[in-house]
């Protein structure tokens, strides 16, 4: 059974790596967000009348909120799918030490199949755990298209939709 270990583990220690790497990705993209989030309420608070821009603040900081919250989760997420990883190779690594299943009493078979659920039962939730991982990520990517319209939404020479924009500046 030592090849199929290899397997599982392998697998398991692959996932993990691509977990931190998307993680690392994920706290790369929320560092300057967080750091616009709070330039944008202290230039908020620096505006005492109802002006536009006042309102375009408003809006920038609730789409900046939403956005860390969702690359947050996203983050914490992907902590647990690397967790469940290490589960899956520690209950693969549990079931190499037990003698093939004809030798085993009772108590060993119970255990063993244990072993086999917890180690499924641990991948099975690694790989949801990151489908939703990247469903928070794609979530927030099509919330930060937002961010971009209402960053100039107060200059009426650049505002606009910006598939409008986009049309515009394409070649003919």
């Amino acid at each position: 059974d030592l090849p199929k270990l290899a397997g599982v583990a392998g697998s398991a220690v692959g996932l993990i790596i691509a977990s931190a790497i998307f993680q690392s990705w994920v706290t790369a993209r929320y560092v300057p967000a967080f750091d616009r989030y709070r330039s944008l309420a202290a230039e908020l608070r620096g505006y005492k009348d109802q002006t536009r821009r006042r309102g375009s603040l408003r809006e920038q900081i609730r789409v900046y909120r939403a956005r860390l919250l969702l690359m947050s989760r996203a983050s914490s997420l992907l902590g647990w799918v690397m967790l469940c990883a290490v589960a899956t190779i520690g209950a693969a690594s549990a079931a190499v030490v037990f003698p093939p299943k004809d030798q085993l009493s009772g108590a060993g078979t119970a255990a063993l199949a244990a072993l086999s659920v917890v180690g499924v039962l641990a991948v099975t939730a690694a790989l949801a755990l990151n489908v939703v991982a990247v469903t928070l990520v794609l979530h927030e990517n099509r919330i930060d298209r937002r961010a971009i319209e209402s960053e100039t939404a107060d200059l009426d020479e650049v505002s606009g939709e910006p598939d409008d924009l986009a049309a515009a500046a394409a070649p003919a």
